[in-house]
């Protein structure tokens, strides 16, 4: 938008003011109007990704995935967080170690997760005579998958 000195020598050089011009006024509230839209469509944008970063995965189901260590399989055990931790705990407490590898999306595991998290038994003995360690990736190491890389599988370390 011009000043009104801007204005002044304007009309002074053509002899006539733009603000008098209707076309001319017209596209200078088309740009207005263009710049404000490309203003809100970039902070629409901005909002949409910090949105997208924060937002946490909710499942169809609409359950929530737990975030013990646990995930599902056992709420009253104590879980090892690493393979390192669980090893460390199983010399020190002299305890077999149990390794469970498994998928959250994976049938198979969610029905042993639900036989698993259910039976009693199992967790008490799991509770009592193991450290457990809870794994939803793969390994690199040889010695956790003797067998394969299937899912779900326990082994006994």
């Amino acid at each position: 938008m011009l000043s009104n000195r801007e204005q002044v020598l304007k009309r002074n050089q053509v002899g006539f003011s733009i603000q008098e011009i209707p076309e001319l006024r017209s596209d200078q509230s088309e740009t207005r109007t263009s710049l404000r839209m490309k203003a809100v469509l970039s902070v629409v944008l901005v909002l949409v990704v910090i949105s997208s970063t924060i937002a946490k995965y909710i499942p169809k189901s609409g359950k929530r995935i737990p975030q013990t260590l646990s995930r599902g399989w056992g709420d009253q055990l104590i879980w090892a967080q690493t393979y390192e931790e669980a090893l460390y705990w199983s010399r020190s407490r002299n305890k077999p170690l149990m390794v469970l590898f498994h998928l959250e999306d994976c049938p198979h595991s969610q029905a042993l997760k639900k036989v698993f998290a259910e039976n009693n038994e199992i967790q008490k003995s799991l509770d009592e005579d193991f450290i457990v360690l809870n794994l939803v990736y793969e390994t690199t190491d040889k010695h956790l998958s003797p067998d394969g890389q299937y899912v779900p599988r326990i082994l006994f370390v």
